[in-house]
């Protein structure tokens, strides 16, 4: 699988008009389907958080898109009917964290594929927003301010790989 938008190699920031998306458990979604702010926190132990590139593959029909992030997820996680898919593009995240917070912060949202032992792609999607820790929480609550849409997993679990 080569269709990247432009042969991006690990660590290269993804392309601005491109999208994010991560799996987010109802648990962490508000009543009206408001994405909590501590679903967009890397994990304690991480040094960023971990997103999937909509457009890995150069598409851009985003209902498209989230259909292959949900069937790359489908071989490495438990997807639930219940989880959500916000979506956020890069270059918004990326303007607003800065415009928004008391340090400018300045984001990077990276390409970080994941590799099988056979060197072959487990997930070609995986990326990583960098620039805070999961002690952020303001950039995580920023980050739920400029979600775009927030899919339902059931509308794509259905649907062949």
């Amino acid at each position: 699988m080569n269709g990247f938008v432009g042969n991006e190699k690990d660590n290269d920031p993804l392309p601005p008009t491109s999208h994010i998306t991560k799996l987010v458990k109802k648990s962490l979604v508000h009543n009206g389907g408001k994405i909590d702010g501590k679903a967009l926190l890397p994990r304690p132990k991480e040094d960023y958080m971990s997103v999937n590139w909509l457009e890995y593959d150069g598409n851009t029909d985003l209902e498209v898109c989230v259909q292959n992030i949900i069937n790359i997820y489908k071989d490495k996680l438990k997807v639930k009917k219940n989880d959500r898919l916000p979506i956020i593009n890069v270059q918004r995240a990326i303007e607003y964290v800065k415009a928004e917070t008391d340090d400018r912060r300045k984001i990077q949202i990276l390409y970080k594929p994941e590799l099988k032992p056979d060197h072959t792609y487990g997930d070609p999607s995986h990326s990583g927003v960098y620039g805070y820790s999961h002690e952020d929480v303001i950039i995580g609550e920023l980050l739920t301010d400029i979600v775009q849409q927030v899919h339902r997993a059931e509308n794509f679990l259905s649907s062949p790989k």
